[in-house]
């Protein structure tokens, strides 16, 4: 999954890649072997479909998490702590706190 901005620059950079190979099997095999073609497209457009999912991930990741600086995903949280995201702390005991 991507968690940072950096990682989805590097997933967005890989599917333009996976996109320029799809496009040159597209021009220098279909015509001469499509069913050889459609073999070797499975691999470029499984890598695309990846990809686009963990954009779409990410993005709903977005959508989802509260507006909070940026200092838990920095510090390597793949999320942030219980009481940035709105939630509530709780004793050992159960009962919440203040």
């Amino acid at each position: 999954m991507i968690h940072n901005e950096a990682q989805c620059q590097q997933t967005l950079e890989q599917l333009q890649h996976m996109y320029r190979a799809l496009a040159e099997l597209r021009r220098d095999m279909l015509p001469k072997n499509p069913r050889t073609f459609a073999v070797l497209a499975e691999g470029p457009l499984d890598y695309i479909r990846q990809f686009v999912e963990e954009l779409e991930q990410y993005r709903q990741w977005l959508l989802a998490e509260p507006q909070i600086p940026d200092a838990p995903r920095q510090a390597g949280w793949s999320e942030p702590p219980p009481i940035a995201r709105g939630g509530t702390m709780e004793r050992l005991d159960g009962s919440e706190v203040g």
